[in-house]
């Protein structure tokens, strides 16, 4: 399980304004693959909660008052994605079902 010292200071910010927005919601993050890196400056998180359908992009400003990315870096994107789901103590098959029961049939991360 991903350790509070495995995340970023602006990881952890993300991911604690989203508890507070899903209050006793289940959620994790998802990465959409294909992405115009140049629009946000590297590629978005998304978020898959628990009862509804798709992913939501987070393209508005829930850090800092900046749009969250993770640079260019497809596989370092890839890998922050899997600690914050272990950092909200999801385990690979929880994440599974999430994607799931949202409708997302593709495994990224």
């Amino acid at each position: 399980m991903a350790e509070k010292n495995d995340l970023t200071r602006e990881e952890i910010k993300l991911i604690s304004s989203l508890k507070d927005l899903f209050e006793n919601q289940v959620f994790c993050f998802y990465l959409d693959e294909v992405q115009n890196l140049s629009r946000f400056g590297g590629y978005i998180p998304s978020l898959v909660v628990k009862g509804l359908q798709g992913r939501l992009a987070l393209t508005i400003p829930l850090v800092d008052d900046k749009i969250f990315t993770f640079g260019e870096d497809q596989a370092e994107a890839i890998r922050r994605i899997i600690l914050m789901n272990e950092y909200l103590g999801l385990a690979e098959t929880d994440v599974a079902r999430l994607y799931q029961g949202a409708g997302i049939t593709k495994k990224t991360n």
